[in-house]
C-alpha cells in the first residue's frame, strides 16, 4: 500500500534577490524522486531513516521512503556526474572512490557500487571502497561484514534495493549463514513486499518463528480457514487466513446465500486474538455486493500491537459496528466489531493476519480447544 499523502512544510521568507536565485539553482540541480504509484517529485534530496526529504525553496517534502520507487539525477547534476567520470580516469583509485562518494551523496547507490568496484580493481587493498561496499580488516585480509552488506544494499529504494537484498541473501544461504539470509530477505520485502522469490525463500524461515503470544481465534464457533486468492502476493498478506462461519451441515450460507445477511459469518462478534493496544481503525465503508469486491483499501479494520512486536489485522468488518478506538488495550476475546463483507470481498469472512514490526505475515498458531479447520 502506497501512502496518497506526502507531508511537507512551507515557509514564505523575504531574502534578498541573489539568495533567491541561488535558492532556485539549487533546486534545479536538486535529485528526481519518483514513487511507485507514478508521482514525481524535484529538490535536494537525503534520507533520513524511513523518510526522503525534498527540499525546494519554497517547501520541503517528507516522503515515505516505501513509496519510493527510484530516485534519479537532474540534467544538471547527470552533467556534473559526467565531468566527474572523465576526471576519476586520472585520479585512479581515489578518483574511482571520489565518484562512488559523489554518487552516494546523491542517492545514486548502484552507480556508486560500479565505481567502488573499479576503485578496488585498480587498488584491491583501497580502505574507503572496501568500507563503502561493507568489508571490514581481519589482520591483513578484507572480510565481508553481513549487517553492513544489507545496510548498504537497503540504502537503495524499491526493486533495485530488493534485487540487491535478494543476492545478498542467496549468498548467505550458501554459506550456510541461516541468520542473515533471513536478515536480507526481510530487507528484500521492505524495500519491495511483492518480490515473488523473496516471498517465497523467507517461508521456511518464517515457519520456525516462535510466537511472542498465545493467540485465541478471533471468531466463535465452527470456521473454515483458508487462503485468499491473493494472499501470497504480498509479505504483509502471505500468511493471512480468511475465516468463514459454518453450521453443523458445513454450510456458509442459508438458501442459496442471495444475500451477505444469508451468510453465517455476517454480523458474527469479531474477537481480539490477545491482549493489546489498538493502533489504527478503519470505518464507514459500505460493504461490497456479494461477488463483486472493491479495494483492500475500503475494507473496515482494526490492527492491534501486542507485546514482543507482534501485530493482529481484523479486516472486512461491517461498517459501524467497531466498538473500540485508537489508543484503547484490548482483552483477548474482547469483542472489536461485527463480520461484514467491506472491501475486496466477494462474500462475508474476516480477513486475520498475524504480523511482525516489519510488516511481514507470520504463520499463526491459535490455542483454541478447537482449532479451525482448513477449507479444500
Amino acid at each position: 500500500m502506497i501512502p496518497r499523502r506526502v507531508q511537507s512544510s512551507r515557509a514564505r521568507i523575504a531574502v534578498p534577490a541573489t539568495i533567491v536565485l541561488l535558492l532556485i539553482a539549487a533546486a534545479a540541480f536538486g535529485e528526481i524522486v519518483i514513487l511507485r504509484d507514478g508521482r514525481r517529485y524535484q529538490g535536494n534530496c537525503r534520507v533520513a531513516g524511513n523518510e526522503v526529504s525534498c527540499a525546494t525553496e519554497t517547501r520541503t517534502s517528507f516522503i515515505p521512503r516505501a513509496a519510493v520507487e527510484r530516485i534519479e539525477l537532474s540534467p544538471a547534476e547527470k552533467n556534473e556526474i559526467d565531468r566527474l567520470k572523465g576526471a576519476s580516469l586520472a585520479g585512479g583509485a581515489n578518483g574511482f572512490c571520489a565518484v562512488g562518494k559523489w554518487l552516494d551523496d546523491h542517492l545514486q547507490y548502484e552507480d556508486a557500487d560500479t565505481y567502488y568496484n573499479r576503485a578496488l580493481e585498480a587498488d584491491p587493498d583501497h580502505a574507503g571502497a572496501r568500507d563503502a561496499l561493507g568489508f571490514r580488516r581481519e589482520g591483513k585480509n578484507w572480510v565481508p561484514d553481513p549487517s553492513k552488506q544489507i545496510a548498504r544494499a537497503m540504502l537503495g529504494f524499491g526493486d533495485s534495493a530488493s534485487a540487491a537484498c535478494l543476492r545478498i541473501a542467496k549468498d548467505f544461504a550458501a554459506k550456510g549463514q541461516s541468520k542473515n539470509a533471513e536478515l536480507a530477505l526481510r530487507r528484500a520485502l521492505m524495500a519491495r513486499p511483492e518480490q515473488p522469490e523473496a516471498l517465497k525463500l523467507i517461508q521456511p524461515y518464517l515457519a520456525e518463528y516462535k510466537q511472542k503470544n498465545a493467540y485465541r481465534r478471533p471468531l466463535d464457533g465452527n470456521l473454515l480457514a483458508a487462503e485468499g486468492a491473493d494472499h501470497h502476493l504480498t509479505a504483509y498478506m502471505y500468511n493471512a487466513i480468511d475465516f468463514v462461519k459454518v453450521n453443523d451441515g458445513g454450510k456458509i450460507a442459508a438458501g442459496n446465500g442471495k444475500s451477505v445477511e444469508d451468510y453465517y459469518t455476517y454480523g458474527a462478534p469479531v474477537l481480539a486474538a490477545a491482549a493489546g493496544e489498538v493502533i489504527a481503525v478503519v470505518d464507514g465503508k459500505p460493504d461490497a455486493p456479494l461477488g463483486r469486491p472493491g479495494s483492500f483499501l475500503d475494507a473496515n479494520s482494526v490492527a492491534i500491537r501486542h507485546a514482543g512486536g507482534e501485530f493482529t489485522l481484523y479486516a472486512h468488518l461491517k461498517a459501524g459496528t467497531i466498538s473500540v478506538h485508537k489508543g484503547d488495550s484490548v482483552k483477548a476475546g474482547q469483542i472489536l466489531g461485527k463480520a461484514g463483507n467491506s472491501g475486496s470481498s466477494t462474500a462475508p469472512h474476516l480477513h486475520f493476519c498475524l504480523y511482525d514490526i516489519d510488516g511481514i505475515s507470520l504463520p499463526v498458531r491459535f490455542t483454541d480447544e478447537k482449532p479451525a479447520s482448513t477449507a479444500p
